[in-house]
């Protein structure tokens, strides 16, 4: 489809948007490049200096912005109505406890385990050497020290020198 001569727009800008034209139309999507011949003659005129992939990026930004405006509108419906049904689906999906009495004497066989107190020491040994680091970094250790020497941890500390 050939380009209404507006006057705005030189032969090479009128090229540029016809071939924009025909990419969308070789991929099947007329409205859009009819949509963007509207634009482009009436956007372009008034940017004269930009170039065409910043007129096709504003061009872009409209269309998505028109898709969000009517997607959002939809979503909100289909929202509204599927909560329920998702509570009602998460509620199923929970595993069963027949019995709470089982649940207790599990958390009180894992911490028989050594792999639990293994797990616990390891996390309390990361969170001392991200103090100890942090304290070497802001030049806090001599203050942070005597906090953790007047710990059980620190007073071990002290007797393993």
């Amino acid at each position: 489809m050939p380009l209404p001569d507006t006057g705005g727009l030189t032969q090479k800008q009128r090229d540029e948007i016809d071939q924009v034209y025909q990419a969308a139309i070789s991929k099947g999507d007329t409205q859009l490049a009819q949509d963007w011949l509207v634009f482009a003659n009436e956007f372009w005129p008034q940017h004269p200096t930009y170039s065409v992939q910043q007129v096709l990026d504003a061009f872009l930004a409209v269309e998505v912005g028109k898709g969000l405006g009517k997607g959002i509108s939809n979503v909100g419906t289909l929202v509204g109505s599927g909560v329920p049904n998702a509570a009602a689906k998460a509620a199923e999906s929970l595993p069963k406890v027949s019995n709470p009495l089982t649940a207790i004497a599990d958390f009180f066989g894992a911490l028989s385990q050594a792999n639990t107190w293994i797990r616990v020491a390891e996390v309390v040994l990361g969170v001392v050497l991200l103090g100890v680091g942090l304290a070497h970094l802001t030049g806090t250790s001599n203050a942070i020290s005597k906090v953790v020497g007047a710990t059980p941890v620190g007073r071990v500390g002290k007797v393993l020198k």
